[in-house]
């Protein structure tokens, strides 16, 4: 038979191999290193062949940080400094590379197309460094079965197990962090079974990969350092302080080199970032809580989730580890079970505290690595094989049910041309954009924030064409790369900053429910700015404005593709300022029904009388007319009571007019009802019968005319965006005949309130 002497790790060596050599047979041996290797990158070449052969688009399936973070992470830098707390290791294997390409090399060709090329580059570095790692242990004394333990359960397969939490298309940090667990499973397995004593190659080694480890997330010094550490102290005591002293060496000196690299060569950066993720840290970034998480961590006694499933299947590996430690003790067996016993309790202290969709991942991470270990220390002695190979069969079918759920319930066949709809329409919306005169600036209506009013990190960022809601970071450090990689583009917030002055690309993303569109009022959860802005429906109104609106196919990933759901875009040609003011006559035959009428107000400090707004006197000037004004408070009302039900065709809002203080009356609510409004609450009067609302975004225009024709007793008008409310007079035109009221159908739904 042909042989060829392979290189073997000795039992009293490091981690390189030695001159000891054993004679294998040939052929055998290639074939059991091509099927290590097989099975370390086929989940991964599966899921890139089936992006490339049905054409998805990346964008569609992953989350927002990828883009927000990772992508534009090297080229922000390279221009100044930004905040990113999290996967700085992670960006310098994995995305600074690609990256570079993208944005230098291909920044001729569009960002639709880049971003694509990027994902490409990250995966293919990520299936190299696997590929790695599967053939040095391949080349190792292991039997196959434990090779294949660790490539599949601590690599290869945990973050499909996870695509509940984070989709497996997702570039995030825990590629990287499978790839470290591999390489200390590995190191593991070799030490129990006597074929690895860790020296200070190893610990040169280790020092290198726990600061990869650290910089890409701090907690990860204690979920994989912990293991790299163990290991040096498994070595015995003889030499002991060398290998710490080589491994804290080669820690630091990897430190300095990640971060020169990162902060793509400004040290300086690097004082300002300490304190900046000092102050991260201390806020509320280690205390996110998730509900729906917070729901699954207390309902353990129902496995119906990916995590449940793999924490039980961990439970029982430990219950028969601890067994086996006991019945077959040693140093390594011993230290590895109390490690994986004092790390596992600390995610249960971190999970209580951070219930977040990563630290779900990373959990089911660490756990399968936990798993992957003793698997292949069982697959390594022949009599409890078999054991290892049943664990590995549950492990297996575990993973294929969760990915089975997530392909559309079992139809990947439908997922796969769901995520190839979503990436069509995308391109459509993205070629609309470009299509449109090249010479004039791209402006993104992104409302900043479901709070009212919050005027802090406007978390968006919109480089070139891309409409999703890839947002991540500081807007102010984000404009450097907007102005040098997309000069065109810009974001404005509807609500507080309305249009803007001058002819630009208008690109508006709206969610709306299927109720909204099917023709009802939006209620609080949707998130539309056509049909209840005026002047933005001037926009949409004006045949010089070409706008087409694109509905955006919601595939079966629920992640950027069904954030919204409504894409418009319009050419804005007219010089004139959009402010919905096309009719602001008081209708013909109408008499002004609520002059005199009794008004009230709240939500704040009322400076002048409400009465001020039933007056007769328009004027809002307010160093020569009487104007109603509240401040100081929170989603301050004024409410006009018309003494009776009445046919009202339509509402005039005269704002505060003069210099100082004409955006007094911006991000109003208007309510009309037959029926009291018991509360200021927005949210609470959504039940009263007939309730009608309009949400005006900016600063209204003097006056403001909304059109109601129905039967109307009470008048809101609400900030529902600041602090302040001025308002000079409230008009409410009709007849005074006083209407039947319609008889409400029985079960019929009430209209909800729009939300700013």
């Amino acid at each position: 038979m042909l042989t060829a002497p392979r290189e073997e790790i000795s039992k009293t060596t490091d981690a390189a191999p030695s001159a000891q050599r054993s004679v294998v047979a040939w052929p055998g041996a290639l074939a059991g290193s091509l099927f290590v290797c097989l099975l370390a990158v086929l989940p991964l070449a599966v899921t890139v062949l089936a992006v490339a052969l049905v054409g998805i688009w990346a964008p569609v399936a992953i989350n927002h940080e990828t883009f927000g973070v990772h992508y534009t992470a090297y080229p922000t830098f390279a221009l100044g400094y930004q905040l990113v707390g999290n996967a700085m290791a992670f960006d310098v294997v994995y995305a600074y590379l690609p990256s570079y390409v993208t944005h230098i090399w291909l920044g001729q060709f569009r960002e639709f197309d880049r971003f694509q090329w990027w994902w490409y580059g990250v995966v293919a570095i990520h299936g190299m460094l696997l590929l790695i790692v599967a053939w040095w242990l391949s080349r190792t004394p292991l039997p196959l079965l434990a090779k294949s333990c660790l490539v599949l359960v601590t690599a290869a397969l945990p973050l499909y197990l996870s695509t509940g939490y984070a989709p497996f298309l997702t570039i995030n940090y825990h590629l990287i962090e499978a790839v470290l667990y591999l390489v200390v499973a590995g190191a593991w397995t070799l030490t129990l079974h006597r074929h690895l004593s860790p020296g200070p190659r190893f610990a040169a080694l280790a020092g290198v990969l726990v600061a990869l480890a650290f910089w890409t997330k701090f907690s990860l010094l204690i979920t994989i350092g912990s293991f790299y550490g163990l290991l040096l102290f498994v070595g015995g005591y003889r030499g002991l302080l060398t290998r710490i002293a080589v491994a804290a060496g080669s820690f630091g000196l990897a430190s300095l080199l990640l971060a020169w690299i990162y902060f793509a060569g400004h040290l300086e950066y690097v004082p300002t970032f300490l304190a900046d993720v000092r102050t991260m840290y201390s806020d509320d970034f280690l205390t996110q809580q998730y509900p729906p998480l917070v729901a699954e961590l207390t309902d353990l006694a129902n496995p119906a989730s990916a995590f449940h499933r793999l924490l039980y299947l961990w439970a029982a590996t430990m219950l028969i580890a601890l067994t086996w430690t006991l019945y077959r003790p040693s140093r390594p067996r011993v230290v590895l079970m109390v490690g994986s016993l004092a790390v596992s309790a600390f995610f249960v202290s971190f999970l209580r505290q951070r219930a977040a969709p990563n630290t779900f991942v990373d959990v089911i991470v660490y756990l399968s690595f936990t798993i992957g270990v003793w698997l292949a220390d069982w697959a390594s002695v022949p009599r409890v094989r078999l054991v290892a190979a049943g664990l590995l069969g549950m492990y297996l079918w575990l993973t294929a049910s969760v990915v089975w759920s997530f392909l559309d319930e079992g139809d990947p066949a439908r997922w796969l041309s769901d995520l190839h709809l979503a990436g069509t329409v995308a391109r459509e919306v993205d070629d609309d954009v470009l299509s449109r005169p090249a010479d004039l600036p791209i402006v993104y209506y992104w409302r900043s924030s479901t709070v009212p009013g919050w005027r802090g990190w406007v978390n968006a960022i919109y480089p070139s064409t891309f409409f999703y809601e890839m947002f991540s970071g500081r807007q102010d450090a984000r404009q450097p790369y907007v102005q040098r990689y997309a000069p065109r583009s810009s974001l404005r917030e509807p609500s507080f900053d309305g249009i803007q002055p001058g002819p630009h690309i208008m690109v508006v993303p709206e969610f709306r429910t299927a109720g909204y569109v099917d023709g009802t009022l939006p209620g609080l959860e949707d998130d539309i700015t056509f049909g209840i802005s005026p002047a933005f429906d001037d926009v949409l109104a004006d045949p010089a404005s070409t706008c087409v609106r694109h509905r955006i196919v919601n595939g079966s990933a629920e992640y950027l593709s069904a954030s919204y759901r409504l894409v418009t875009v319009c050419t804005v040609t007219s010089d004139r300022s959009y402010r919905g003011e096309a009719d602001t006559a008081p209708p013909t035959g109408t008499t002004d029904l609520a002059l005199g009428a009794s008004a009230r107000a709240g939500g704040g400090t009322i400076v002048t009388s409400p009465s001020f707004v039933t007056d007769g006197i328009p004027d809002g000037d307010a160093t020569r007319s009487p104007v109603t004004m509240i401040q100081s408070g929170w989603q301050p009302w004024i409410d006009v009571d018309l003494g009776a039900v009445r046919n009202v065709d339509a509402l005039l809002i005269w704002p505060r007019s003069d210099p100082c203080c004409s955006t007094e009356a911006r991000d109003i609510l208007v309510l009309t009802s037959a029926d009291p409004l018991p509360s200021p609450d927005p949210e609470a009067v959504r039940a009263v019968p007939g309730l009608q609302s309009r949400f005006i975004s900016g600063a209204i225009g003097s006056p403001t005319r909304i059109n109601v024709g129905a039967p109307v007793r009470y008048v809101r008008v609400q900030a529902v965006g600041g602090p302040v409310l001025s308002i000079a007079e409230i008009q409410a035109w009709g007849l005074r005949d006083t209407p039947e009221r319609p008889a409400r159908p029985r079960n019929a739904r009430p209209q909800p309130t729009p939300r700013p």
